[in-house]
């Protein structure tokens, strides 16, 4: 009966330890103002790290890059910031970042990092081709709209979802029809989001497009032999080639041949 009796004190002893033990081990600890989760794993999808001293549980999802995993609603850097702000420790190829621990303070931050045209001229009712290319510069997901701008006229608006620090470009086909002849400024735009206080690179612009008559190669607002000789002497190039010129492929297909040399022959004698 004694030996029993000691059993279940030391037992309940046990018990008591191992309860201080996991209420211990459970308990969050502090750094730079940032709640640490110090809990015991629970799953084998669990792995306790250590940095600066503190015990950092990561719950990582093998099916997901470039995105965040979640653990008791703290936001988890995976592989999103290569390069880090903090430390850099990795599990199962996944680079964490784990300063601050658990939860991270961003300002939101896009911006359209690129603009380019096909052509600089263009004839009157013809098309040319806009490329903007917007970038997300922060830790989490952005959705925004970008949109492109002829003047001041809006010709396309997109709405674009990027996770951290990636990029899309937009693709827009302008088609000059019913604009006037004359100059034009490219200019594109993404919607700053909310809490974005940097918002000068939101806006793009990339030079001016001159609109004239079909044919009028070289912008000076008429169509004469010089047109007709530049388009001829440029006859079966295509892009990529050292002749080709974006200016002479008339209805922009990515080549200079009998449909660029008969529209500026149409055109010849015109000027305005």
């Amino acid at each position: 009966m004694t030996l029993q009796k000691n059993y279940s004190k030391i037992a309940s002893s046990l018990l008591l330890v191992f309860i201080l033990f996991g209420i211990s081990l459970a308990s969050a600890a502090t750094e730079n103002g940032y709640n640490n989760d110090n809990n015991l794993l629970t799953t084998i999808a669990e792995t306790t790290l250590i940095e600066n001293g503190y015990k950092t549980c990561i719950t990582i999802n093998p099916y997901t890059t470039g995105t965040y995993a979640n653990e008791n609603g703290y936001k988890l850097d995976l592989s999103i910031n290569p390069n880090g702000i903090g430390g850099a420790l990795t599990e199962s190829n996944y680079q964490l970042d784990l300063t601050p621990e658990k939860t991270f303070f961003y300002i939101p931050d896009i911006a359209v990092t690129k603009l380019t045209i096909s052509k600089t001229i263009v004839g009157q009712g013809y098309t040319l081709r806009i490329n903007a290319t917007a970038l997300n510069h922060v830790l989490s997901y952005q959705t925004f709209h970008i949109t492109i701008y002829v003047n001041t006229t809006p010709v396309k608006t997109q709405t674009l979802t990027l996770t951290s620090w990636t990029s899309k470009t937009l693709t827009h086909t302008w088609n000059t029809t019913g604009f006037t002849k004359g100059n034009y400024s490219i200019n594109a735009i993404a919607t700053p989001v909310p809490g974005e206080a940097d918002t000068a690179d939101n806006t793009l612009t990339n030079g001016w497009v001159f609109v004239s008559i079909a044919g009028d190669v070289n912008g000076d607002k008429k169509v004469d032999l010089k047109d007709v000789f530049a388009v001829g002497k440029a006859y079966g190039s295509v892009v990529g080639d050292s002749r080709y010129n974006p200016n002479l492929d008339i209805n922009d297909d990515g080549k200079i041949d009998l449909k660029d040399y008969f529209t500026t022959c149409k055109s010849y004698g015109k000027s305005w």
